[in-house]
């Protein structure tokens, strides 16, 4: 079939007259640590058809289901690294992730290319972002790089592979613009489509495999809604102006920071946090959190009585008060006010009813809700 135009090609085997799966979906539930059969249930194939489909676009290796950061697989050679930048001990970054119980996945002598599974996955991508973001609220400004504790700093600690992720955005964003230019009206799927088959056309020949590092980044889905790299900054990535300043506005979009933070960690000279001192950071701020969170259960249970909005007793409402800090702690982690009324008010998919509760808490408590984020920030800093 060699010259005939991947579009119009047909399936011939189980599905005759039929052109063949969409590869992009494909990708795009192995990448995200989907089961074959779940992803070919979503493209009607088989396991082995998507098996073989995923092993073409090097997807697929004896450890199925995998997910991924920032194109990067995360298995237990992962999870051990990033271990060993946050100078914990293995039961101390357990504890702190949520993975006790699957604590031997990270022993050295367990296989490098160890999976991990989807739910430990998601919470050592939590714990890093989480961390990362609580150290850069309390860090020094980003023009102050050379600080003991800057923000650049600590960019550089926890993604120690920032600067390789900078030059394959760099040397992606010429060949979206000209898939661009081909096709205007193409949007992320198309293009994700195209990258699938670019990638098993580097397989069969000597080319440089910028497509095949690049698809499983590209799939990646994180956050509320859901949404691949691709569809998350589409119209970022066919914006005009310089490959090297759209990466770098990307990167900053991709990690939640600043323009000018990206900037200088990617800048020559900045060094990594030494593990010891990151040791003693994370242990303040697993400190801090514990007591946020005992505060939260004696809060729940009606123990403490804040002076805010009180009952026919005098007694803090305890639901009100809970609704309080989960508020207070979600602005200071820097969550969008749409993601903290849909946490704050679960109304079962109704999302205009839990923003108009959560304005009309924001409205009457503001006072409350700062003094509460002042108390948590001085926390924090201690």
């Amino acid at each position: 079939m060699r010259g005939v135009a991947r579009p119009n090609l047909q399936s011939i085997r189980a599905h005759p007259g039929e052109r063949p799966a969409p590869k992009w979906p494909i990708a795009c539930a192995l990448v995200n640590g989907k089961s074959s059969e779940d992803a070919g249930r979503e493209v009607n194939r088989s396991r082995g058809a998507v098996e073989g489909a995923g092993r073409r676009m090097g997807l697929l290796t004896k450890w199925r289901h995998m997910c991924h950061d920032f194109g990067e697989p995360i298995t237990a050679a992962y999870v051990r690294r990033l271990q060993q930048i946050s100078g914990l001990s293995v039961l101390e970054f357990a504890e702190q992730v949520g993975m006790s119980s699957n604590v031997q996945a990270i022993y050295p002598s367990q296989a490098e290319s160890r999976h991990i599974e989807k739910r430990h996955a998601e919470k050592v991508l939590r714990w890093r972002d989480g961390h990362m973001h609580n150290l850069l609220q309390s860090a020094p400004t980003a023009r102050h790089e050379a600080d003991r504790y800057s923000g650049t700093r600590i960019l550089k600690t926890f993604f120690p592979r920032l600067q390789g992720n900078y030059e394959l955005l760099r040397a992606v964003i010429p060949l979206i613009r000209s898939f661009l230019n081909e096709h205007p009206k193409a949007g992320p799927a198309d293009f994700g489509e195209d990258i699938c088959h670019q990638v098993m056309l580097e397989a069969d020949t000597s080319k440089k495999r910028i497509f095949g590092s690049f698809l499983p980044w590209a799939a990646q889905r994180r956050g509320a809604s859901n949404e691949t790299f691709l569809e998350r900054h589409w119209s970022l990535l066919g914006e005009p102006g310089r490959p090297f300043s759209l990466a770098t506005k990307i990167l900053s979009a991709e990690l939640g920071t600043t323009f000018a933070l990206v900037d200088r960690a990617l800048r020559p000279g900045v060094s990594a946090i030494p593990p010891g001192e990151m040791r003693s950071l994370l242990r303040t701020l697993w400190a801090n959190r514990k007591a946020e969170l005992a505060e939260l259960r004696s809060l729940k249970n009606g123990q403490l009585q804040p002076p805010s909005k009180r009952g026919k007793k005098g007694q803090l409402l305890g639901d009100t008060a809970e609704k309080i800090l989960m508020v207070a702690r979600l602005e200071l982690d820097g969550i969008s006010a749409r993601r903290i009324a849909d946490k704050v008010f679960p109304r079962n998919g109704d999302r205009e009813g839990a923003w108009s509760a959560f304005r009309s808490l924001r409205r009457r408590h503001r006072t409350r809700i700062d003094k509460e984020k002042q108390r948590l920030t001085a926390l924090r800093v201690a």
